[in-house]
Formats: C-alpha cells, structure tokens, sequence
C-alpha cells in the first residue's frame, strides 16, 4: 500500500486580501471612533497643567477680599500676597484656553462627552476672563460675587474630565 502525502492547498489570494482589507477597516473605525475621547483627554490635560495655579487664584482672590473688606479698601488688589503671579497664571490659561476649547467640537456629529466638554471649557474661558477683569477692577464686592462663579465653573471642568477618563 503506498501512502500518497497530502498537502494543504494555499489559501486563496482573495481570501487572503480580504482578511487584511478587513483588518485595516476594523483598525482604522476604532481609530477614529475614539478621536472624540482623545480629544477631550488632550484638553484635560492642558486643564491639569494649569488648574493648580487657577485653584490658587481663586484662594488668593477669596482671602484678599477678606483683608479688602476688613480693612475698609475699596481696592482688593492691594491685598493679594502675589497679584503678579495670580495674574500670570490667568493670563497663561487666556493664551491656551481658547485653543483648547476650539479643539474639541461641540457640533451634533460629537459625542456627548465631548460636546459636554467643550461647553465646560467654554465656561471656563468666561470664568477665567471674567476673574481677570475683576482683579483689573479691583473692587472687592464684584470680585467676592463672582469667585464663586468661578469656581462651580473650574468643577464643572474637572467633573467633565473625571466622566471623560471613566
């Protein structure tokens, strides 16, 4: 009895093309069904660089209100421990805010999470203007009104990243 010796026929060519066409589809849907995400953690992250900085801006705002107000000074600028530096660090996120906001969409196409964000980072840019105008003004009653503005508005901002990181 002779054994004949099987082989394996190659697979075809356009079994082959498909596999690998299907592949690159597959890779490039869920490459781009998370650009949204991608997006809303790169404005996260420019949050994260400069939220501390903001965080002691609105410290710093509260606490010279108070000195303001104690001592009868219709002019809070006086009392802030370095209104220079609180008024670099405002200035540095008015430079990168509005980059930040534009670079995630707020259009029906977007995901939820990304509209939400760029809502919040729109909140924050008017926080963020409206406190630099204020100290500019200097008057310790506009100032106290609005830093708690402020600062629903900065948490709102990190509760969008905290649900965007989930």
């Amino acid at each position: 009895m002779t054994r004949t010796r099987r082989t394996r026929a190659a697979p075809p060519r356009a079994l082959v093309a498909t596999v690998v066409v299907a592949l690159v589809l597959g890779s490039a849907l869920a490459w781009f069904g998370g650009a949204d995400e991608r997006r809303v953690n790169g404005a996260c992250d420019t949050w994260l660089v400069e939220r501390a900085a903001l965080r002691t801006v609105l410290s710093e705002a509260e606490e010279a209100v108070g000195r303001a107000e104690a001592a009868g000074d219709r002019d809070v600028s006086r009392h802030f421990n370095d209104l220079d530096r609180d008024l670099a660090s405002l200035e540095r996120w008015e430079a990168v805010g509005p980059g930040t906001q534009s670079s995630l969409s707020g259009d029906g196409g977007a995901s939820r999470i990304e509209r939400g964000a760029e809502s919040a980072f729109g909140y924050l840019n008017s926080a963020v203007t409206g406190l630099h105008q204020r100290l500019d003004d200097g008057d310790p009653t506009e100032l106290a009104q609005w830093v708690p503005e402020a600062g629903a508005r900065f948490q709102n901002v990190d509760d969008t990243c905290l649900a965007a990181a989930r």
